[in-house]
């Protein structure tokens, strides 16, 4: 087998395969839709080969009688694949999200808001807006709960005071809201150096922006 330096070029190809579907996965990840089955059958299909071509050195009698297994199982997703490469695409303005995206965008471009950036949990909404939306999310391999995270709420409060970013939530916003310090932060729990400061609303979409906590003179 051709080989660079001492690494298998086969190897080297199923390795640029698993980094393609992942950078794939990545980028579908807020996708409205989430067929994410697809990008993967390229790197099914490279170990479905291997496993053929291991068995057959192992037992050289029985190679093409491993084909059958293989076959089998790879024959109904072919089909599938097929099915799927002639679908039309989905009608993505029928969507509720739509029409709450287009909403959303043209009052932020008439506030002059639209280039500014704009903090949200609003998943539903962000495929579908061109504001500079950014979707919240921490990923799964870091300690998802420590206060040091850049989008805790203590540190994420600082940056939108000093670059005038803003906060949006909606109704459903609550329930991907999954982190401790943010779960503490909406149970009233934790007291921050900045509160949120409501400065539009558009639709079912609320703004905010940082202010610097003011102590209670009460008493």
């Amino acid at each position: 087998m051709a080989s660079v330096g001492t690494c298998p070029l086969g190897y080297l190809i199923c390795l640029g395969v698993i980094g393609l579907n992942l950078f794939i996965l990545y980028v579908l990840a807020t996708a409205p839709h989430y067929r994410l089955v697809g990008p993967v059958y390229p790197f099914v299909a490279i170990l479905f080969v291997d496993l053929f071509i291991q068995l057959g050195r192992r037992f050289p009698t029985w190679r093409y009688a491993f084909l059958l297994p293989i076959i089998i199982l790879a024959v109904p997703e072919l089909f599938v694949t097929m099915r799927l490469s002639v679908r039309p695409a989905p009608d993505l303005t029928r969507y509720p999200e739509y029409q709450s995206a287009i909403n959303l965008d043209q009052e932020l471009n008439e506030r002059g808001w639209a280039d500014r950036e704009i903090f949200t949990f609003c998943r539903e909404v962000v495929p579908f807006s061109g504001s500079h939306l950014h979707l919240m999310y921490r990923l799964a391999f870091r300690d998802e709960n420590t206060p040091d995270n850049w989008n805790s709420p203590e540190n994420l409060f600082a940056r939108m005071a000093s670059s005038g970013a803003l906060f949006m939530t909606c109704p459903t916003y609550t329930q991907y809201v999954y982190w401790r310090d943010w779960k503490d932060w909406l149970e009233g729990k934790v007291q921050l150096s900045y509160d949120l400061q409501a400065v539009a609303e558009i639709g079912k979409f609320t703004l905010f922006q940082a202010v610097p906590h003011e102590p209670s003179t009460v008493g």
